[in-house]
């Protein structure tokens, strides 16, 4: 009686994680947040000897950067079949290209293996919340594979939403 008692468990725990891996495929949309603080002190020091023109400039093209941040959307789609393709509109030089490749999910974790990419940034992997519906990566570890040692990485994550 025991066993079956277990056995009823593991069947029952086995549908549930099936269940949960097959409702994080299908559309996400991603936000990109990055710790702007930290990057305006790393900004100031570098700007101290800088001419007023230029600490202008500077100071322009933070403002750019942030406003970016702040508005830029990631569609993600994970595809039943294990693949996914990723457009963000707003990068450089995308015109809607996007990337794409394999993804899996292990536990709470889903990885992505880049088909394309030639860097360290080719695998990355995002945590899911408990409720199936958020998953967020953390860009500032995945940065730091691929900045020249000893850079400063500010906290960057990317956020995805399922809709």
């Amino acid at each position: 009686m025991k066993s079956l008692r277990t056995l009823g468990m593991i069947a029952t725990l086995a549908l549930s994680v099936s269940a949960f891996a097959a409702d994080v495929s299908g559309m996400w949309k991603g936000k990109m947040s990055m710790d702007m603080s930290a990057v305006k002190k790393e900004m100031a020091g570098r700007m101290a000897g800088m001419k007023p023109e230029q600490k202008k400039q500077m100071a322009a093209q933070m403002a750019m950067a942030e406003n970016m941040f702040k508005t830029m959307i990631f569609e993600l789609n994970l595809n039943k079949n294990g693949t996914y393709t990723m457009k963000n509109p707003m990068s450089p030089g995308a015109q809607g290209k996007g990337e794409s490749g394999k993804w899996k999910l292990a536990g709470n974790t889903i990885t992505m293996t880049d088909d394309n990419a030639k860097s360290q940034m080719k695998v990355v992997s995002g945590k899911l919340n408990g409720s199936g519906k958020v998953f967020v990566i953390d860009m500032s570890e995945v940065a730091r594979k691929s900045a020249p040692k000893g850079s400063k990485i500010p906290a960057m994550t990317l956020t995805f939403t399922k809709g």
